[in-house]
């Protein structure tokens, strides 16, 4: 315990000056009047009122949360392991401060105590096998990671910190159990049930299964722990299986959601493993499931995508446009070669470093099962923007072995000032970067918080669904109580078209259709979205938002007087019987 406390007090100091940096800045918006009253995310609302319905009695196997989209539900993709441990937690709390209020707070701090939980499992991987200033170097990296460290910070009550809390402890452990034969068994099991967890959380799991399978195939020029490895992480997703789906839906095929498809990728290399073993002449298969992994790698960013297949093509429009994790960050623009240079260029200097290593080396340098992970992740960044998250979280270790290697080779300065280049204009350009690109997303203080007008929309008499902004729809639900129309999520498009309907077409007659059908109550506005849409209202005078922002309503609504300090930042209307 004694070696372990040293680690646990760097990895809170880290944590919590890399959030106080974040917070105070404004990065993350989770402070109003100087207290936590924010989540930073729309995913983090969603989550909350999903871990609500659980308390309150919901089956884990429904997906449907009906605090949105009604009558028929949100359809919720994630995984429920962040769910029932925010569940956990609310209820640990819950007899000092109430369910509610606990639960808000453990979505606060969620995010950072699993970057405490990555930062103690890459010291536990690297521990014994690097100095100790080769594990700090490492701990250090991980925390410079731009996406790693803003998906990890308050408010951020979503499976992100999570996963990337897996694949760092996937990655070291495995590394821990290649070099250190006393624990070979324990940790590569132990690396499997973390893989299975992050797969059981989403799909998105698999970018860290699959290059953790070349890594296996080279360590040990062929099978020899894919048996362990690949059951365990099998395993785990079959418990994950049971708790999400009832077994008449276990033969599913879901791309976006656990299901049977994930399950036969991770069998394909428990079953090579386990021929090999029984039958010699079949290891160099072992070599060939490298390659076909690879092969699974190029196909995979359609898997990644495969949820959004199935969208209208409006709504996937309205969805992908203003998400920027799904942008691809092939660097064919001003806003994309940034966003390239500064979360891509430092796990490229570590792939680059890994590869000379390797080549120098004469036998398995540890530095070559890196280089899967890393080169694995670069592909599938160059596809979808948020796999940078598992991009740059695979890339802390390789940064302390090599911190080590130039150490070896009196190049001290080598390392850090490699890490500084890379990693230091990454945390500036991620402070100032809304002032250069203002929607590119962190950085930028919601118009309106919503906490405000909450009270009274709790208290009014009215009834229906609540219609407002797409991306605010979460936030809306969680902190008013009432059910909204529409969020941003790909399984939403029914009602994000009729939310587009309802918002954007001329014919008053059809959106007031729409609306009734819906069983609209009441529409909510944020007035200081008005000077960015003005482009919109001078192309589209007669659409309904047009006319709500210049408080000409159609006959179907009546506005509703809210006070002098809430007139100035909201609309409220209600539809008339």
């Amino acid at each position: 315990m004694r070696e372990r406390l040293p680690w646990l007090l760097a990895a809170v100091l880290l944590v919590a000056a890399a959030n106080a940096v974040l917070v105070l800045t404004d990065v993350l918006p989770a402070l109003s009047n100087g207290v936590f009253a924010h989540q930073t995310d729309a995913d983090s609302y969603t989550r909350l009122l999903r871990v609500q319905a659980l308390w309150e009695g919901a089956s884990p196997h429904d997906t449907r949360l009906p605090a949105m989209a009604p009558p028929e539900g949100l359809d919720v993709h994630w995984g429920h392991v962040v769910d029932y441990l925010l569940l956990a937690a609310g209820a640990l709390l819950a007899p000092l401060l109430g369910f509610e209020r606990a639960l808000f707070q453990a979505g606060l701090f969620f995010a950072p105590v699993m970057e405490v939980f990555a930062l103690l499992a890459l010291a536990r991987g690297l521990r014994g096998l690097v100095p100790w200033w080769g594990v700090g170097f490492g701990m250090l990296a991980l925390v410079l990671a731009r996406n790693v460290t803003i998906n990890s910070g308050v408010g951020r009550a979503d499976h992100h910190a999570l996963e990337a809390f897996l694949a760092v402890a996937v990655q070291a452990g495995l590394l821990r159990a290649t070099l250190v034969a006393a624990v070979r068994r324990r940790e590569t099991l132990l690396a499997g049930a973390a893989c299975g967890l992050a797969v059981w959380a989403t799909p998105e799991g698999l970018i860290v299964f699959l290059p953790a399978v070349c890594a296996l195939v080279i360590a040990d020029r062929g099978g020899a722990r894919l048996v362990p490895f690949a059951g365990a992480v099998l395993a785990v997703m079959a418990v994950g299986m049971a708790v999400e789906r009832p077994p008449s839906d276990w033969l599913a095929v879901e791309p976006d959601r656990l299901s049977a498809l994930q399950m036969a990728v991770v069998a394909m290399p428990l079953a090579v493993g386990w021929l090999s073993q029984w039958w010699a002449g079949f290891r160099p298969a072992a070599g060939l499931l490298a390659v076909g992994s690879a092969l699974l790698v190029a196909a995979f960013p359609i898997l990644l995508q495969g949820g959004y297949a199935a969208v209208d093509p409006v709504a996937r429009q309205a969805i992908l446009a203003l998400v920027e994790g799904e942008a691809s960050l092939l660097p064919d623009s001003p806003q994309t070669a940034y966003s390239f240079f500064f979360d891509v260029w430092a796990s490229v200097l570590a792939l680059a470093g890994c590869a000379a290593l390797a080549m120098r080396s004469r036998g398995m340098a540890p530095a070559t099962m890196m280089i899967p992970y890393l080169l694995v992740a670069l592909l599938l960044t160059l596809h979808a923007a948020r796999v940078t998250l598992f991009l740059q979280a695979f890339a802390a270790v390789p940064w302390a072995l090599l911190a080590v290697a130039a150490a070896r080779r009196r190049a001290w300065a080598w390392a850090p000032a490699a890490l500084l280049f890379a990693s230091g204009p990454a945390v500036a350009a991620g402070i100032i970067a809304p002032t250069w690109f203002p929607n590119a997303g962190y950085g930028n203080r919601p118009l309106c918080e919503y906490s405000d007008i909450a009270p009274p929309l709790r208290t009014l008499p009215a009834r229906g669904t609540v219609l407002t902004a797409l991306f605010q729809g979460p936030e809306v639900a969680y902190k008013t109580g009432r059910p909204t129309l529409a969020g941003p999520y790909h399984r939403a498009a029914s009602s994000i078209l009729d939310l587009q309907a309802i918002m954007t077409q001329p014919d008053p007659r059809a959106a007031e259709a729409t609306a009734r059908r819906r069983g609209i109550g009441l529409i909510l506005l944020c007035r200081r979205e008005a000077p960015y849409l003005r482009g919109f209202f001078a192309r589209n005078p007669g659409a309904l938002l047009t006319r709500l922002h210049r408080s000409a309503p159609p006959p179907w609504l009546e506005p509703l007087g809210l006070p002098p300090d809430l007139a100035r930042g909201y609309l409220l209307y209600r539809t008339r019987d």
